[in-house]
């Protein structure tokens, strides 16, 4: 049922703040830590956004994960490309893509992109933004990561990169197991909060069979995607 106070207070806001492009109500009944409802309506706009990176343009829905952080992302994912040391031939996957940014980012550089994210509005977002973005080397696909990957092994497309930016819960043991022998000869880039770090899967199979984890030749790069260095650097000033 429409309420006509949800029109008049979204027209308030985009008129003192006209750099808000788009106002969308998400409709949330349920009583747990979901955010997001499955009902929308979009007051203002069209209900998505445009972000630009690098020589890219993504379209983003409501439901879809961007980095929030627009600048210091292009330097997140130049550092993971630099990490991944691609030739042109590579089979790269994109495991939680979201709206497949740093997967077509990856596809210049790579033979081939498969994306995997279980959110179904962010799929259709990367498949448009390949298709505007004139990219034909990358496919997505709407599933669990475990399942999807083990649905691709027996497909037989075996990646030489696996790219993950896992949710904030990082990866579960479950997705490992899952996902453990179709990585087992690829590099794989772990893209988190604050940190890219590049595992050999071999540590991943070492955690799967129930070991400490053992990261050979791992590389750590911090990134502060969140100017949380700053507030430090200010709040250290004010002392």
């Amino acid at each position: 049922k429409d309420h006509p106070e949800w029109m008049m207070i979204a027209r308030d806001l985009v008129q003192q703040f006209p750099q808000i492009k788009t106002v969308v109500l998400n409709f949330n009944e349920r009583n747990d830590n979901v955010i997001l409802g499955e009902k929308e309506k979009v007051l203002v706009g069209s209900g998505m956004i445009r972000e630009n990176l690098k020589n890219l343009s993504f379209g983003i829905s409501s439901k879809s994960f961007y980095q929030i952080n627009p600048y210091q992302t292009e330097v997140l994912y130049s550092k993971a490309l630099e990490f991944a040391q691609l030739t042109g031939n590579e089979e790269v996957v994109d495991v939680y893509c979201g709206t497949g940014t740093i997967g077509l980012f990856a596809s210049s550089s790579a033979k081939h992109v498969t994306g995997i994210e279980i959110v179904k509005e962010a799929v259709e977002d990367a498949k448009r933004n390949a298709q505007y973005n004139g990219i034909t080397n990358a496919d997505f696909i709407c599933s669990d990561a475990g399942a999807a990957t083990e649905t691709l092994f027996k497909q037989g497309i075996a990646p030489d990169v696996v790219i993950v930016d896992p949710p904030r819960k990082g990866l579960d043991q479950k997705t490992i197991q899952k996902s453990v022998h179709y990585i087992a000869n690829a590099d794989v880039l772990i893209i988190g909060g604050t940190s890219l770090t590049v595992y050999p899967a071999a540590g991943l199979i070492d955690y799967y069979q129930g070991s400490k984890l053992v990261l050979i030749n791992k590389s750590v790069t911090p990134m502060d995607a969140l100017n949380i260095l700053f507030r430090l650097r200010e709040k250290a000033r004010k002392l």
